[in-house]
């Protein structure tokens, strides 16, 4: 019997030795998240331009804006964007030694591969967009909030007419010096054949 009751003894102890230790660990699972696909390749011959059809704001800084006839009325020299919904709403073209805001919804842009194809087209003769409502460059660059607000009704006014072309519908003029590039090239290529 005392054999027995030491066996009991030995037996409670071992569960309760059993029962003392921990679970077994379940094996957690760490999650990797998933692979983010990498940004879309660039279009080649179309710096600034992606897959996805985006372009970045200093690929439009300096880019002539062509008028109805093909003739360039000045460069962008800025973007404004509406603090409400964070969208470009005007460009701001700078003519001779004035600065013309023009509503974005009415350009469109040609970004073809080569550089000469690269503009904002504006569906507006030259004749109507002189009468623009302009800004001196010097004033530009101290304009405030409130002035604006005065200078866009005014400006929101003058285009109100003026509808997006599409882009390729408008081709820049030839300038001289694009003209006499391509006349040494195609010289060059006559001494080639």
């Amino acid at each position: 019997m005392k054999a027995l009751g030491i066996f009991s003894l030995c037996a409670a102890a071992a569960t309760l030795a059993i029962a003392a230790d921990p679970p077994p660990r379940t094996k957690i699972e760490v999650r990797k998240p998933p692979a983010v696909a990498p940004p879309a390749e660039r279009v080649t011959g179309e710096p600034g331009v992606d897959h996805a059809g985006t372009i970045r704001s200093s690929e439009l800084m300096g880019m002539e804006l062509i008028l109805q006839d093909g003739n360039a009325a000045g460069k962008i020299a800025d973007l404004v964007i509406d603090a409400a919904d964070a969208q470009i709403s005007h460009v701001v073209v700078e003519t001779d030694g004035d600065y013309r805001a023009i509503p974005f919804k009415t350009v469109s842009l040609n970004f073809g591969s080569e550089p000469a194809d690269r503009y904002v087209v504006l569906g507006m003769e030259p004749r109507r967009f002189v009468e623009a409502p302009a800004i001196p460059q010097v004033e530009w660059r101290t304009y405030t909030p409130t002035q604006w607000r005065t200078y866009v009704p005014s400006v929101t006014t003058f285009f109100a007419d003026v509808h997006t072309v599409r882009p390729g519908e408008i081709r820049r003029a030839d300038r001289a010096i694009d003209r006499n590039v391509r006349q040494g090239e195609r010289k060059a290529d006559r001494k080639l054949d």
